[in-house]
C-alpha cells in the first residue's frame, strides 16, 4: 500500500526501501486504521487542542503527486478551513 505513494521516476531505491521500513514499523494494519479514521471515523469539529497547537507553532501541510492518501486538492481544502491566530 505505501509503495504506492512512493513517485516512482524520482525516487531514489533506498529512499523507496527507507520510507517503507518506517511505516512497517507500526505494526500490520495501522496505517490502514489510521486511512479509516481519517476519512470515515474521524470528526470534523475541531478540538481546543487543535487550536492551541495551531497557535504555538507553524502548521506545514505536505502532500505528494502520487499520495493517494491525501491529495493535493485535500491539502487545499484542509487549508482553506484552517483559521490563522488572531
Amino acid at each position: 500500500m505505501i509503495s504506492g505513494l512512493i513517485a516512482p521516476t524520482v525516487s531514489a531505491e533506498a529512499s523507496v526501501g527507507e520510507t517503507i521500513w518506517h511505516y512497517m514499523q507500526s505494526g500490520p494494519g495501522v496505517f490502514k486504521g489510521d486511512l479509516h479514521f481519517y476519512t470515515q471515523d474521524g470528526d470534523d469539529a475541531e478540538p481546543a487542542e487543535a487550536r492551541s497547537i495551531r497557535q504555538a507553532c507553524p502548521l506545514y501541510l505536505l502532500t505528494g503527486e502520487y499520495d493517494y492518501s491525501c491529495s493535493p486538492a485535500d491539502s487545499r481544502e484542509l487549508a482553506a478551513r484552517i483559521k490563522a491566530p488572531s
